[in-house]
């Protein structure tokens, strides 16, 4: 039995955790104005989330795999296909 939870318990520490970057375009109708946004949430969750304006729409641009973890304010990756791109450091200063 020992064994068993000592086996699992190193066995957790070599997972490696994922998750999907969206890039959304959230305009606004009435002015055409719109900004680029990047978030975990695709852009139906993006506005239950975050308030948006009454005449803001949030649209999906792109989205990517990102290696590693959300936690502790860590920045999200940056798309691997853009090559104006500057890398982004895993976690903020």
């Amino acid at each position: 039995m020992i064994a068993f939870v000592l086996m699992f318990l190193l066995q957790s520490n070599a997972s490696h955790a994922e998750y999907r970057a969206f890039e959304l375009t959230i305009t606004n109708q009435s002015t055409g104005l719109s900004r680029k946004v990047l978030s975990t949430l695709d852009h139906l969750q993006y506005g239950q989330y975050y308030p948006l304006a009454r005449n803001e729409v949030a649209e999906y641009s792109t989205s990517w795999m990102c290696r590693g973890r959300t936690g502790n304010f860590r920045r999200i990756c940056s798309n691997p296909s853009d090559p104006n791109a500057q890398p982004r450091p895993n976690s903020t200063p």
